[in-house]
This record gives structure tokens, sequence and C-alpha cells, in this order.
């Protein structure tokens, strides 16, 4: 299942029999050539997933748009809260 925001676009898969769900952070070269900035990004989207609990019963997989890091903080948490709390 497929579900975006303004800066993210998250993409949701069913849990294999005894496996533990997993949550992917994608953050292309589209977003930064430098990856100093891209793993900015990475570190600001584990941090969101930290605040909400991280107790999700199925495979996630957060994509990153290219406006990601000109924004403020708070932007994005409340943009991939609102995502996540609809799975």
């Amino acid at each position: 299942m497929k579900r975006s925001g303004k800066f993210f676009v998250v993409y949701t898969s069913a849990l294999e029999p005894n496996k533990t769900p997993r949550i992917d952070i994608v953050v292309g070269t589209n977003i930064s050539k430098k990856a100093v900035l891209r793993n900015k990004a990475k570190r600001q989207v584990r941090e969101i997933i930290k605040g909400t609990g991280g107790k999700f019963l199925i495979n996630i997989k957060i994509v990153a748009l290219p406006h990601v890091l000109s924004v403020k903080f708070s932007e994005l948490k409340l943009d991939l809260e609102k995502i996540l709390s609809s799975l």
C-alpha cells in the first residue's frame, strides 16, 4: 500500500511468517549528491520514528522526496507522523 505526504512517500507490505518487521529509509541522490546531507535526512526520519514508539507489525519503506532538506524538522515530523498514524 502506498501513502504519500508533502515530504515522504510510505510503502507498506505484509509481514512474512516468522519474520521481524523492517523499516527501510530511502534518501536517494536526487535529494543531494552529498552523503552528509542524505545521512542528515535519514537521521531525522529515525528520530521521528523513535518518537512514535516504532512498534509496527508490517514492513515499512519510507522514501524522502527532493525538498525534504529545505524545510524545518517540525514540518517533517508533522507530515511523517500523519502518514504513520494512518497505517
